[in-house]
């Protein structure tokens, strides 16, 4: 396989040339509509309903919790930066702070 030798000036002409066409393809396909509603639905607390193929997970943006968790270990990280809660205390600071379970 040969190498093509590019100028030295062309080089970034070609990497912005393939930038441009790569956010263009993004746009053109509704790529920033979609990143707003994932946000949305994912900043909303939803949980994956059940489903028969796992691999559908995979490509949810439900947080299935995750921002409840989130919160509570930084709430447990305000509370000593520095030496921490102690090894394996997560579970108790959850427990402690973790909010009220939402009926659907």
């Amino acid at each position: 396989m040969q190498e093509i030798a590019l100028p030295r000036r062309a080089r970034p002409i070609l990497v912005v040339g393939v930038v441009g066409v790569l956010v263009a393809g993004a746009l053109a396909a509704g790529a920033p509509a979609r990143i707003s509603d994932a946000r949305r639905t994912f900043s909303e607390g939803q949980y994956l309903a059940g489903t028969a193929d796992l691999r559908d997970r995979l490509t949810s943006t439900v947080d299935n919790g995750r921002i409840d968790n989130w919160r509570s270990r930084s709430d447990g990280f305000d509370d000593s930066p520095l030496h921490g809660t102690g090894a394996g205390t997560y579970r108790l600071t959850w427990e402690l702070d973790r909010p009220a379970r939402r009926c659907r």
